[in-house]
């Protein structure tokens, strides 16, 4: 549940009980004025027909008729009056329903059952009469309903509304946390610069002076590890760049017999030159640091990785380019590495007398894809599965002494770090193809290229 749904339903749930324990007393306390209102409506009706009646020459004697003429004040769903001689003498009713019933009551206000329905009623004793004025309880209860619906209606706009401003209130007061977490997500991952907190409130800056201490000290701890990696690389270099060259020595002065392990301790040693020079690699495309040199060409690149390679193995190399160039933000010595080793993996895995196809082709939608197809065995779902897994080799086909199972794990280095991708897929007829696919950009001044170049 997010901070600002709980933060709702705390604050909503508390202010709705709030609401309802003040809503039931402004219900019982609207009850309680609108019957005192209603009774007192009935004692003013009561005291006004007495005081008609006094100043009338109406006597006890006069006719019903003439009583009833006298004293109508309506009749329907307004007030029923009734007036009785002192005796007991019933001498007008202004509303039927009431059937005369109204005997013997107490002075004051009560409430009455005629008929089985229920009524308010007052009596009042003065100048030889009893005068009794009456209404429905259904009625009153009927003024009670419209009254606490009108009140209530504002009620509820009021609570929904609270709620809603408290909705929108609690999601502005969670913008800072929200511009932090945007911050975060935005940010490049070599980027170990501390965040900002000039604009954190104060009761977000202990989290980011924690989480500033936190990418300190895994900043740190990475840089230790990659310093530590790439000393080691170079200090075991030295002694393999002298064993290489003893070996070089001993072989010109040796007898035939010693011959054959100085070359298999010669090819160790120059497969375990290649492995520190991968390990490096490595390390550079997974190093805390952002890349200052753009590839501005990738035709360009794509030229001069093929043209590298040794003559035996440049002429079983086909290469295929567009006639227009694009740039990239990839590294220009990153992209460099991580075609050579796919480059180099086809090569190796491919029979000797088979070709290698290169092919760069650009999309309309700024994508950038480099094709390496071989004639090699292929490889199944299991091993598809363990492709980029540091130091697995697939040794289908290929000398078991070769490689040293880091090529694939830094091209998907590199891609993680750029947002490229890389593919395997089958080629009909037998053997893999390596997609290498990543984004364009525009770069101001890039260098002109043209297929005369290769």
């Amino acid at each position: 549940m997010s901070l600002r749904v709980r933060a709702v339903l705390i604050a909503g749930l508390s202010l709705i009980a709030l609401w309802l324990v003040s809503a039931g007393w402004i219900i019982r306390d609207v009850r309680d004025r609108v019957d005192a209102s209603l009774d007192q409506r009935l004692e003013m009706s009561a005291r006004m027909a007495s005081g008609l009646m006094l100043r009338s020459s109406l006597t006890p004697r006069t006719f019903s008729k003439d009583w009833v003429d006298a004293i109508r004040v309506g009749g329907g769903n307004g007030i029923a009056c009734e007036i009785r001689s002192l005796d007991g003498e019933l001498l007008a009713l202004t509303d039927p329903h009431l059937g005369g019933e109204l005997k013997d009551l107490p002075l004051g206000a009560s409430t009455q059952s005629v008929d089985g329905e229920q009524w308010r009623v007052y009596t009042l004793r003065e100048g030889g009469y009893q005068i009794t004025t009456a209404d429905r309880m259904d009625q009153r209860l009927a003024i009670s309903r419209e009254v606490l619906v009108g009140a209530g209606i504002p009620f509820l706009i009021a609570l929904f509304g609270a709620l809603a401003a408290l909705w929108f209130g609690i999601g502005q007061a969670l913008r800072p946390l929200h511009s932090l977490s945007s911050h975060l997500q935005s940010r490049l991952p070599d980027d170990s610069s501390p965040v900002p907190d000039s604009r954190v409130p104060p009761e977000l800056r202990p989290v980011v002076h924690a989480l500033n201490g936190l990418i300190f000290r895994l900043s740190k701890a990475l840089s230790d590890q990659r310093a530590f990696t790439d000393a080691a690389a170079h200090e075991l270099r030295t002694p393999l760049t002298a064993v290489v060259t003893h070996l070089q020595l001993a072989e010109d002065k040796s007898t035939d017999s010693a011959a054959s392990s100085i070359a298999r301790a010669k090819l160790g040693a120059a497969r375990l030159h290649r492995t520190l020079d991968q390990l490096m690699n490595l390390a550079r495309a997974e190093a805390v640091a952002i890349p200052i040199d753009p590839c501005i060409s990738v035709a360009g690149v794509v030229s001069e990785v093929v043209g590298r390679f040794c003559d035996e193995q440049y002429h079983r190399i086909r290469i295929s380019l567009p006639d227009d160039d694009r740039s990239t933000d990839v590294s220009a010595a990153l992209l460099d590495t991580a075609l050579r080793n796919l480059l180099d993996n086809a090569l190796r895995y491919s029979p000797a007398e088979s070709m290698v196809d290169v092919r760069l082709s650009f999309s309309d939608d700024s994508v950038i894809e480099v094709s390496i197809l071989d004639k090699g065995p292929g490889i199944s779902e299991d091993q598809a599965a363990q492709l980029g897994r540091r130091f697995w080799r697939g040794d289908m086909g290929r000398d078991a002494t070769q490689g040293a199972g880091l090529g694939v794990s830094i091209v998907h280095a590199i891609c993680r770090r750029f947002g490229g991708r890389l593919q395997y897929s089958a080629v009909p007829g037998g053997g893999l193809k390596a997609t290498l696919t990543f984004r364009s950009v525009e770069i101001d001044h890039p260098q002109e290229f043209t297929k005369a170049s290769l």
